[in-house]
């Protein structure tokens, strides 16, 4: 039986403080003053955790990677699957 990690596991850890550095989180923050979100936060195995971002971006709603630097990436190139 498969059972795929997204699946058993929250889409945003309850320990974001641990996981994010200041920069990122303070992008959140912003973003969220905008009316976006923190979607989920990815979490590949020996890698650095990828937060995924809601926005409003050029006048429509956009994906953005939050970059170490608290930057927003969209072009991100991350493939997101419908449920």
């Amino acid at each position: 039986m498969n059972i795929e990690r997204r699946q058993t596991q929250s889409p945003i850890p309850h320990n974001l403080e641990e996981l994010l550095s200041e920069l990122q989180l303070l992008a959140i923050r912003r973003v969220e003053e905008f009316g976006g979100g923190l979607w989920f936060v990815r979490r590949p195995l020996f890698q650095d955790v990828v937060p995924v971002v809601n926005c409003s971006l050029n006048h429509g709603a956009e994906t953005a990677v939050v970059e170490l630097d608290g930057s927003l990436n969209t072009s991100h190139g991350l493939f997101i699957r419908p449920d």
